[in-house]
């Protein structure tokens, strides 16, 4: 991972992010892993919290303790709090309001973290309902990390519901059947018994309610990020998004603890416990621990207790002592229960090493309380559960893993949620050794092919730094500026450099030769103010509605856009161009009827907009998932027969040339150059001494002859060293062949694709529109050189060309840019990485069907 954050670094793309957990290790961990894999790709975290939280973190690894800064907090004092008590494991359950009282005292201290920090992101819990308008105020984009299932935050409902707006369920009884907005058949649903025993939970009576806490954080933020993988609750990631909430749902992956409980071998608590398990045989060991935040009455462990004795299995039992609690839990077994079970069952009461134990192969079965983090840990190594939810979420936890047949749960009264210890035993013996708990057993093993896979773990994490540093088209501004409602941009001058809106290093901008050239886009009436309508006519002839299109007026058609109403496609349109188009479409109304947008030209390696993994940025303007389908590089253009006639002399002449000696020329015809500017490259190219291949093609429309554009008798003198071709010529077989160093471009997008795939660095001389601020991008990760311009009328200089030339080709200083093309052309040219982009598309297109209208 170092090469990434190294790589990342070097790039200038790296993230501040600052995370801020809720008061419990069951959340407080997978924000902790999540920030250790954000920082593993070179970013930069806060991780938020109070002394004594930070304190009881794990050990961070070494490579990663420069990224993650530590940042405590000093813990507010509550009258009805115990003294240290700073996490729900410090106090007992009824005491966890107080805890919340007292986190919601945070909110002054880091407000004035985040405003002298100023981070690109901040990643909250679902507590603090009071950080998102904090950071719509500081202007920080922010995720709401759920720790929950994508079920479980369905079942929740939409935030009008969890705010209590607009909720129908006024009864426990509303609680035991899935809410109206499940619009599939579902079994995911609370039990009576669960209602009422965390009816605190339910209640809107309390200060601030969890539902309001829960209500709040997802109205006000950006993005939800979810702690799993999508193909694991498709349709719920689909209900959330596109039903439920609204805007982006961004599966993280499950985060395993990589480095928890990877100690020496010879850790003292480890030893005992291992020593045991390896005289037990393979698979027989029935592992227990059902956390200590909602411990069982006497008769549930009593119960318990008695089941295990009566099941026969050997077991492990970690029943640790209930926070703020003296008691000691050896006071609720049965009399005689650890004698009896003396040598076939350990009762642990301290912290046990819980992913050692579930990897160790004695272990055949986990009966566990439902919570996510640990059923993560027993999924890895494909242990089968038997289910005792009692808190909160893990009844719909617990029906999810029924459902999905990976575990069994105990039966239980409805009424009371008691049970008995013939039913433990008997589930127990279903999912251990039975013949009918074979599907079980079976379903753990296929479980393990997800959840234990790392490179899944580690693609997952990618696309979310890649959402991360997503700033799509944020040269054009927020929508009130595209509109000409609120653009601070009213002389020309100022579209010279980056926008104010952009918070990092930048030279993305145009020069102003670019827009003086560019003029004739600009409404007559509006000045610059409307620089939204730059590029107006290259969208308009790319998508065939001719050069000219009257946005205030026209209304677009469906058939105009000769897919239907459901898609928006822009097959070859740059982003600029597009972002146009958007804005156009978006003033008459016309987006409400698109279920997507579908940019098929990008690469979220290259770009940073979306990642590649199902997961779509939504503009601010349209609301509807943004996807990049890939580069689509022409895998069969050119791809005729080697004796194709056109094809067959520039090959000759190619195979005559020197080892990645040839420039390569095209600089398209639809903004044809000058005679002067013609002159000038012409010369440029003599001047340099680099055989080159320069297609020269007739502007569109014109009569002229590009040869009279030639300086006299240039054609003579590079005979034999340069070509000159004024006709279609096979471009992509062209750049592949390994005499072609260098492409001389004018920046379209397309082009330069084909270029990246065979590793050939850039010179850059950008002509129209969107090309500027593209070149600026190459430039900017030293793909290419860009051609020295007078800033006035965008002239160049014979010299200035063959330098930029001798750089990129030959000069040592040029290596740079030969490396970065080399680079680029692992992403470019790797076809798995093409197929994985449109394999993503036709799968969103797969589970988003047309909605009947």
């Amino acid at each position: 991972m170092e090469s990434k954050s190294l790589a990342s670094m070097a790039d200038g793309d790296e993230l501040h992010v600052v995370m801020f957990p809720w008061l419990a290790f069951g959340h407080i961990i997978p924000f902790f892993e999540l920030s250790k894999r954000i920082a593993q790709r070179g970013h930069r975290i806060s991780f938020v919290s109070t002394p004594a939280n930070i304190l009881r973190l794990p050990k961070l690894p070494p490579h990663l303790a420069p990224l993650i800064d530590l940042v405590k907090l000093p813990f507010p004092h509550h009258p009805n709090l115990p003294e240290n008590a700073e996490a729900t494991i410090d106090v007992p359950l009824h005491m966890v309001k107080h805890l919340k009282k007292a986190y919601d005292d945070l909110q002054g201290p880091l407000a004035r973290f985040l405003d002298s920090s100023a981070p690109d992101w901040l990643i909250h819990d679902f507590a603090p309902h009071w950080l998102p308008p904090i950071a719509a105020k500081l202007g920080i984009p922010c995720a709401f990390f759920s720790i929950f299932q994508a079920s479980t935050l369905a079942f929740f409902g939409p935030p009008s519901v969890m705010l209590g707006i607009d909720d129908p369920r006024t009864e426990p009884e509303h609680y035991s059947v899935p809410p109206r907005w499940v619009p599939f058949p579902s079994n995911i649903a609370f039990r009576l018994h669960e209602v009422i025993r965390n009816s605190d939970n339910f209640s809107r009576d309390s200060d601030v309610p969890d539902f309001y806490r829960f209500g709040s954080v997802v109205q006000g933020c950006d993005v939800v990020a979810v702690r799993n993988y999508r193909e694991y609750e498709p349709q719920w990631f689909r209900l959330l998004e596109d039903e439920i909430y609204k805007k982006p749902v961004f599966p993280v992956g499950i985060l395993p603890r990589v480095e928890q409980d990877s100690g020496d071998e010879k850790d003292e608590k480890w030893v005992p416990i291992r020593e045991w398990l390896d005289k037990q045989g393979n698979g027989s060991v029935v592992y227990i621990a059902l956390g200590s935040e909602a411990p069982l009455s006497k008769e549930e462990m009593t119960e318990l207790a008695l089941g295990l004795e009566l099941s026969m299995f050997p077991f492990f039992w970690v029943l640790r002592k209930p926070p703020g609690s003296a008691e000691d839990n050896l006071k609720l077994l049965p009399d005689g229960f650890e004698e009896r079970v003396k040598g076939r069952g350990v009762v642990c009461m301290t912290w046990a090493p819980q992913v050692r134990i579930l990897a160790h192969p004695s272990v055949g079965v986990f009966l566990t309380h439902c919570g996510w983090g640990s059923v993560i840990e027993a999924l890895e190594f494909a242990l089968p559960l038997v289910l005792l939810p009692l808190y909160l979420d893990q009844g719909l936890n617990s029906r999810v893993f029924e459902e999905k047949k990976i575990g069994a749960e105990i039966a239980r009264d409805e009424g009371d949620g008691s049970f008995t210890r013939n039913s433990v035993a008997e589930t127990l013996r279903l999912v251990m050794v039975e013949e009918q708990g074979e599907i079980y057993r079976a379903k753990a093993r296929e479980m393990r092919e997800i959840f234990g896979d790392d490179d899944r773990h580690d693609r997952y994490a990618d696309d979310f730094v890649r959402l991360l540093q997503a700033a799509s088209l944020a040269f054009f501004g927020p929508i009130s500026v595209l509109l000409g409602i609120d653009d601070p941009r009213t002389k020309s001058e100022h579209f010279t450099v980056p926008p104010k809106w952009v918070p990092f290093p930048s030279n993305r901008a145009f020069r102003l030769h670019e827009i003086l050239k560019n003029s004739d886009n600009l409404s007559p009436d509006s000045g610059v103010t409307d620089f939204y309508r730059i590029g107006n006519k290259a969208a308009c002839r790319e998508l065939s509605w001719g050069d000219e299109i009257d946005w205030k007026k026209r209304k677009l058609r469906s058939e105009m856009l000769q897919i239907g109403s459901n898609v928006l496609i822009s097959s070859t349109v740059s982003k600029p161009c597009l972002f146009l188009l958007l804005n156009i479409v978006r003033s008459q109304g016309n987006l409400g009827g698109l279920n997507f947008v579908v940019i098929s030209r990008g690469s979220a390696k290259l770009q940073s907009t979306s990642p590649s993994g199902l997961v779509f940025s939504r503009t601010s303007f349209t609301k509807k998932p943004v996807i990049l389908v890939g580069l689509l590089p022409p895998a069969t253009q050119n791809s005729k027969d080697e004796e194709d006639e056109k094809w067959v002399p520039i090959r000759e002449w190619l195979d005559k040339q020197g080892k990645g000696s040839v420039v390569y020329i095209a600089l398209g015809s639809e903004a044809p150059l000058s005679k002067d500017k013609v002159t000038k490259l012409a010369l440029g190219l003599e001047l340099s001494e680099f055989p080159f291949f320069w297609v020269l093609r007739k502007p569109a429309g014109s009569a002229e002859d590009d040869s009279e554009l030639l300086p006299d008798g240039f054609e003579e003198r590079v005979r034999g060293c340069g070509v000159v071709c004024m006709d279609w010529v096979p471009q992509v077989r062209i750049l592949g062949h390994p005499s072609v160093g260098v492409f001389l471009t004018q920046c379209g997008w397309s082009s330069v694709i084909e270029a990246i795939v065979f590793g050939c660095p850039l010179v850059l001389l950008p002509l129209h529109v969107d090309q500027g601020l593209i070149c600026r991008g190459f430039e900017e990760k030293k793909m290419g050189v860009e051609i020295a311009r007078d800033e006035g009328d965008g002239s160049f200089r014979r010299e200035s060309m063959a330098e930029c030339l001798r750089l990129v080709m030959v000069d040592e200083q040029g290596e740079i840019y030969r490396a970065k093309a080399r680079e680029m052309r692992e992403i470019f040219g790797d076809n798995d990485r093409h197929n994985r982009y449109v394999d993503d598309f036709v799968r969103y297109l797969q589970e988003h069907p047309a909605k009947a209208p």
